[in-house]
């Protein structure tokens, strides 16, 4: 409180969102859930053998995970399906794959 924060609890609900730390994806069909925690990433792959991760926004259509930025976070790699869309961060630049 002397900090000037508002804590919300596991959740807050902003309809049409519901933003939380962890996914949720499947608790409320009527919200889109935004969450963390994962700190997604892809593998890309060349025709040369190269493989590069890098961290990406996940969308799918009941949730969407955002990436972090830092040296002293993971990140968890994510395999998109059907429907889903993926955003990779490349040099300041975000394209979806």
């Amino acid at each position: 409180e002397q900090a000037g924060l508002l804590m919300h609890g596991t959740a807050l609900i902003m309809p049409p969102f519901i933003f939380t730390h962890e996914p949720t994806f499947a608790q409320d069909q009527n919200l889109y859930n935004l969450a963390g925690h994962i700190h997604p990433c892809v593998r890309l792959r060349g025709r040369g053998r190269q493989r590069l991760r890098l961290p990406c926004f996940y969308f799918s259509p009941t949730g969407g995970i955002l990436p972090a930025f830092g040296a002293f976070t993971g990140m968890g790699e994510v395999e998109a399906k059907k429907g889903d869309q993926v955003f990779v961060i490349a040099e300041e630049t975000v394209v979806e794959v």
